[in-house]
């Protein structure tokens, strides 16, 4: 069984492949460049996670993912928080997620400029999510 966290981050690609997003494909912690002709493309990576003791027998955990939304064209900027405002409806809206974590939130955007051969770019949004879990069990959420 895999870990809350990873069941957080594998729905919320698998909210974003089902819902109504405008881009090519879904991608998983891809480290790899798209080509002109694979945007626009949304990759949802892992980010840092931080567990405390929060009361008897319990465990909170404050997990940290981001979306990267890329795209090609001359309006990357504009494209890509388009791109990124259908992406956040769907994640913020998915009942699956709200099942497993509490208090998903955005800690901030950043718009990075891409490849020289093309006009591209990616919107990277970095999202929290907090979840509770016994000690020993990282994978079944407690709710």
């Amino acid at each position: 069984m895999p870990s809350v966290f990873e069941q957080i981050l594998a729905r919320v690609a698998a909210a974003l492949t089902a819902g109504a997003v405008t881009a090519s494909d879904i991608d998983r912690g891809n480290e790899d460049g798209y080509g002109e002709d694979e945007l626009p493309k949304i990759n949802v990576k892992r980010g840092p996670s931080e567990t405390s003791s929060h009361a008897q027998n319990l465990e909170r955990t404050v997990a940290n993912f981001e979306v990267e939304h890329h795209v090609a064209g001359a309006a990357w900027e504009t494209l890509a928080d388009a791109l990124h405002i259908g992406a956040h409806a769907v994640i913020a809206n998915d009942a699956p997620l709200a099942a497993l974590g509490r208090g998903l939130r955005i800690t901030g955007t950043e718009a990075l400029a891409g490849s020289a051969e093309f006009v591209s770019g990616k919107l990277v949004a970095r999202y929290q999510i907090q979840f509770l879990t016994r000690p020993g069990d990282p994978t079944r959420a407690i709710n």
